[in-house]
């Protein structure tokens, strides 16, 4: 498992003022992103950026979270982020993203990812619920024409997992048993699965 912590983040602050973007990780393939991992620190409510092509999973990991307003005229519903279940939506889309009443900081962790190459199998678990079923082993035909293998990231929110802190995200192909997991711990899972080339 690679390990990436806190300060290995690149930090950039946003261009209107609303927050401040920690990149984590980031694959390219011909020039073009097939993946980016983030974590964003959101200090005002404002339209989210555009991303042609691609599609986000959102997950918010602070205290509160977020509504996200669809373009107007859009008869869908406002979406609600959460800590332990992923927002997913196409980042085309043009959306606005409002606060809660009172809040000061919302952080969303998020993955974009391109469409047309990339599958996504998202969770959010706790201790004691059945963390890794998802995590069975990667079919050797689903390989980044590159050689880059299907990698499968962990976020650790809370407690300890393996080698992971609390804020620490995991990169791996697959786990040869189990990490141990501390009592309390929280985490996220997503699972990076080719569909095209």
């Amino acid at each position: 498992m690679d390990c990436i912590r806190p300060e290995q983040f690149t930090t950039t602050p946003w261009k209107n003022g609303g927050g401040i973007t920690h990149e984590i990780a980031k694959y390219e393939l011909d020039g073009a992103m097939l993946w980016r991992l983030s974590l964003a620190e959101v200090t005002r409510s404002g339209p989210f950026s555009i991303f042609p092509g691609l599609d986000r999973v959102l997950y918010s990991v602070g205290d509160t979270g977020m509504k996200l307003y669809f373009q107007e005229g859009s008869p869908r519903e406002p979406l609600i982020t959460g800590r332990l279940y992923p927002t997913c939506f196409a980042g085309d889309v043009v959306i606005d993203g409002q606060m809660e009443k009172g809040a000061k900081l919302v952080e969303n962790f998020n993955l974009i990812y391109d469409r047309a190459r990339l599958c996504i199998k998202a969770s959010g678990s706790k201790e004691g619920s059945d963390w890794f079923s998802m995590l069975a082993d990667v079919p050797e035909e689903a390989v980044i024409r590159t050689g880059q293998p299907v990698r499968h990231i962990l976020y650790c929110l809370k407690g300890s997992i393996g080698p992971l802190a609390a804020r620490e995200v995991g990169l791996f192909t697959h786990l040869a048993k189990t990490p141990e997991i501390s009592q309390g711990a929280e985490a996220i899972l997503l699972r990076l699965e080719v569909t095209g080339s």
